[in-house]
């Protein structure tokens, strides 16, 4: 290797000459490289084959590789392969590689991670300034797999958290589920159906249908403010708060809607729950002898009373928030209802299913089509009827709000 050093050094840099491991066959030749060894601005070690290159105590000792090897017709085939096992051991080391070729912009130049190609007419200058940039890129390659190496422990980390909190989710949404109605109460002159769609594991919304003795049923929504874990934990506490009933000696007392309101209302004060954590619902108690509905209503979406012959309005009664104020009360309303007339109570999450738009003075809702085109079908179908609406719709898969529609029908 001779030709590369025939010149003896003459450092003029105050600086460490950079270590540089050269890959060439004898005799090889590059006029850039002996005017940087003349000037001593780098310390050569000369291999001559790829195979010794890749000698760990060399690569160890370099901070830069520079391939001086040719090969044309059959040959080049072998040497891109010795190519890219160097190319391997180099990564091993966070070591870059120029590669010289005859003549710039060979459509066959070969292409491997850390190797870049240069013409053999390249300056000392530009050939220096390339060989210092792989060198200074080393600490900042070291530095970069360190902080992947931590990315990577951190994601496991991560993944193992993220099992263990789905598993933890799913186990608080079967929960959940087991407070609501395993099946409706079956009564001979009514029939009830419902819809529960929260909209991620754990539901804001909660609803009941239950017997409150041979004549009475009760149903109620409830939509603690916001969705997932806090609002499904208050839904917990309104499933145990609401009371359909009060025991004494000898019987029991049915309770009127606007008590029963009233008095949840007086618990949830009572758990002194932050300003933004309120509650809305809509309770009612239906006798099944006299088809009246007494219903109690609090910041909640009016139910819906479809008559026999289809047509839709809001059923109103006044009523605050509640959990908010003390003593509020919630007064009491009431619905006559006739053979297949239908109330339907649902969720805020499912407003805009149900009502197009309003009227901007009245406030009279327009309802959607796909409440109009079911309003006259039996309760159960009329809810499947209003499912198959929802997955239609655009975003059906990531709900932005919880969704609850309870509904009742009077049998004929």
């Amino acid at each position: 290797m001779a030709s590369l050093l025939s010149a003896p050094p003459e450092p003029i840099s105050q600086s460490l000459p950079l270590r540089l491991l050269v890959v060439a066959e004898p005799h090889a030749t590059l006029p850039a490289l002996s005017e940087l060894i003349r000037r001593g601005r780098v310390s050569v070690e000369i291999v001559s084959t790829c195979a010794q290159a890749a000698d760990p105590s060399l690569l160890a000792r370099a901070e830069a590789v520079l391939i001086l090897l040719r090969s044309t017709g059959r040959g080049r085939a072998e040497l891109e392969a010795k190519l890219g096992q160097l190319a391997e051991a180099l990564t091993s080391y966070r070591l870059g590689a120029l590669v010289v070729l005859d003549a710039p912009g060979d459509a066959r130049e070969p292409r491997y991670n850390l190797l870049m190609t240069v013409p053999s007419s390249i300056t000392a200058e530009e050939l220096f300034g390339r060989l210092r940039t792989i060198a200074d890129y080393r600490p900042l390659l070291a530095e970069m797999e360190h902080q992947i190496d931590n990315m990577q422990r951190l994601g496991k980390r991560l993944n193992l958290h993220f099992v263990e909190l789905d598993q933890e989710m799913r186990l608080a949404s079967r929960l959940q589920r087991d407070f609501l109605p395993r099946e409706l109460p079956r009564v001979a002159s009514a029939r009830f159906a419902a819809l529960f769609r929260p909209a991620s594991w754990v539901s804001g919304d909660i609803y009941d249908v239950c017997r409150v003795d041979e004549t009475h049923v009760a149903l109620y929504v409830a939509d603690a403010v916001g969705h997932g874990v806090a609002a499904g934990l208050l839904t917990m506490f309104i499933k145990q708060a609401v009371q359909s009933k009060r025991i004494r000696e000898g019987g029991y007392e049915i309770l009127p809607p606007d008590v029963t309101m009233a008095r949840l209302n007086d618990a949830l004060v009572e758990q002194r729950l932050p300003n933004c954590q309120f509650v809305t619902a809509c309770y009612g108690i239906l006798n099944t002898q006299s088809m009246e509905f007494g219903f109690a209503r609090a910041g909640h979406p009016y139910p819906l009373h479809i008559t026999a012959e289809g047509t839709i309005h809001e059923a109103k009664a006044e009523g605050g928030l509640l959990g908010l104020f003390e003593k509020e009360r919630f007064p009491l309303s009431t619905i006559r209802l006739r053979p297949s007339d239908k109330l339907l109570f649902y969720s805020d999450g499912l407003e805009n299913t149900l009502i197009e738009a309003r009227d901007a003075a009245s406030g009279f809702p327009r309802f959607s089509a796909a409440l109009l085109g079911a309003a006259r079908l039996p309760v159960q179908d009329l809810v499947e009827q209003i499912a198959r609406s929802l997955d239609t719709q655009e975003g059906s898969l990531n709900p932005q709000d919880d969704m609850t529609l309870v509904a009742l029908e009077i049998l004929p």
